[in-house]
């Protein structure tokens, strides 16, 4: 009787030690996430310096979809995108609605942002969900500069 219920315990037991890398994993994206929200630039480095740490800069926020370097591109932060520009942040990741951090960049009318994406890179004509894309939120956003600099970059227009 003992026997069975030991060998009953075996595949939990399976389960539990295969979850906890999961849930180590999980924990340290969202402190990922969290240092880069604070502007903890310590906490951030160690996170990305672990081992498995050059996928964690590209993990998304569970609710808006957003990587460290969408967020770090709303705020306008210069330093922190080519810091994790350096680490391997996908430079085209997409958030939620679809939006790339070059479309949030011209969004925010960030010029040095738009500039320094357009150089390393950043798909040009890549569209949202509403089919929108950098060039287009220029346009919208009657800036001209960064309708420039998108056309400039080979944007199609």
């Amino acid at each position: 009787m003992w026997r069975t219920g030991w060998l009953s315990a075996v595949p939990v037991l399976a389960v539990v030690l295969v979850a906890q890398p999961a849930a180590a994993q999980f924990s340290e994206a969202y402190n990922f996430l969290k240092a880069v929200k604070d502007k903890d630039g310590s906490k951030a480095t160690q996170a990305l310096d672990k081992p498995g740490g050059n996928t964690i800069v590209n993990t998304t926020d569970g609710d808006t979809g957003e990587t460290a370097l969408h967020i770090v591109t709303r705020r306008s932060d210069l330093t922190w995108v080519g810091f994790l520009l350096g680490k391997g942040a996908n430079v085209n990741a997409r958030d939620r609605e679809g939006n790339t951090p070059l479309i949030i960049a011209v969004i925010s009318r960030w010029g040095e942002g738009v500039s320094l994406l357009t150089q390393v890179k950043a798909q040009l004509d890549t569209q949202n969900r509403l089919g929108e894309t950098a060039l287009l939120k220029a346009v919208q956003g009657h800036d001209r500069d960064n309708a420039k600099v998108l056309i400039d970059a080979g944007a199609n227009p």
